[in-house]
């Protein structure tokens, strides 16, 4: 995961994603092609609101509706929409789980990397999360 996100060069050959070269691509111009990822570690920025942590990956692609985006993370994950305003730094860390979901949900429009979604957080937010997940997996249509 981490060298598909361009955090790790890869040691030998090369990484694609739908017939594009990510090695050739700087780690920003991942998130544009609509590939949304969560760490393991959650990587939010503290200071910044939980819409704006949402929002971060949204800024580089420029192509698509922020507010479709924002408002379908919104429905995916209807707590988020009460916690908006609140700093980062002072959600629990199963409420900051839930906010790494939606910001790679915002923008993972065409593939979603979950590194470790459950580790470390309490089985009431391990079955929300659970429960979510299945909902995304029920609207996804086979291709």
């Amino acid at each position: 995961m981490r060298s598909i996100m361009g955090h790790l060069k890869p040691a030998q050959g090369a990484v694609r994603f739908e017939g594009t070269d990510l090695s050739a691509r700087p780690r920003h111009a991942r998130a544009a092609l609509g590939i949304g990822y969560m760490p393991e570690d959650r990587c939010l920025v503290p200071q910044l609101t939980v819409e704006e942590n949402i929002l971060l990956p949204l800024w580089v692609a420029e192509h698509l509706d922020r507010k479709a985006r924002l408002d379908f993370v919104y429905e995916v994950i209807g707590e988020l929409t009460e916690m908006r305003d609140r700093k980062a730094l002072l959600l629990s860390g199963g409420q900051q789980k839930l906010v790494a979901l939606g910001r790679a949900l915002g923008i993972g429009t065409r593939c979603l990397l979950l590194d470790e979604p459950f580790e470390g957080i309490a089985p009431a937010l391990s079955e929300r999360l659970s429960e979510v997940l299945a909902s995304l997996k029920a609207r996804i249509s086979p291709c």
